[in-house]
C-alpha cells in the first residue's frame, strides 16, 4: 500500500490582519497601570457632542494640542504614552508635542507609542531594573 503524504500546512489563504482599536489599547494600558499601582494621569481632550453624536474638538490651550493620552510617573522618569491602534499614526500636533517634551525633559522624559501592552511593559521593566 503506497504511503500517503499529509500536509500539515493549511492551504494559502489571505488572512485579514486584526486591528486593535485605540480605545481598547487605552483601556488595557490603564487597567495594567491601576493593577500595578503606577501613578499616571489620563489626558482627556476637550470635546463636545454635536449633531448625530459626532465629537467636535474644542479649542483648548495650545500646549495641550497633541498631548499624549497618558503621562506615567515611575521613579524619576515621566513617560509620555500615546496609545494607537495597530494601524494608527501620530498627527503633526502629536509629533510636535513629543519633540517639545523630549527637549524640555531631556533624559528624564520618555516618549512611547503603545500599540499593544507588551510595548509598555517592556519599557517599565527596563526602568525598574
Amino acid at each position: 500500500m503506497p504511503m500517503r503524504r499529509i500536509s500539515l500546512q493549511s492551504p494559502a489563504k489571505k488572512t485579514k490582519k486584526i486591528v486593535i482599536p485605540e480605545k481598547v489599547v487605552l483601556k488595557i494600558v490603564t487597567q495594567y497601570l491601576e493593577a500595578k499601582g503606577i501613578l499616571y494621569i489620563r489626558h482627556h481632550p476637550l470635546r463636545l457632542t454635536g449633531k448625530a453624536g459626532a465629537l467636535i474638538p474644542v479649542k483648548g490651550a495650545k500646549s495641550s494640542l497633541g498631548a499624549p493620552d497618558i503621562l506615567i510617573f515611575i521613579e524619576d522618569k515621566v513617560i509620555a504614552c500615546e496609545c494607537k491602534a495597530s494601524n494608527g499614526r501620530l498627527s503633526e500636533n502629536q509629533i510636535d508635542w513629543h519633540n517639545r517634551f523630549s527637549r524640555s525633559m531631556q533624559e528624564n522624559g520618555i516618549c512611547v507609542i503603545v500599540r499593544q501592552l507588551d510595548d509598555l511593559v517592556f519599557l517599565i521593566d527596563r526602568i525598574l531594573e
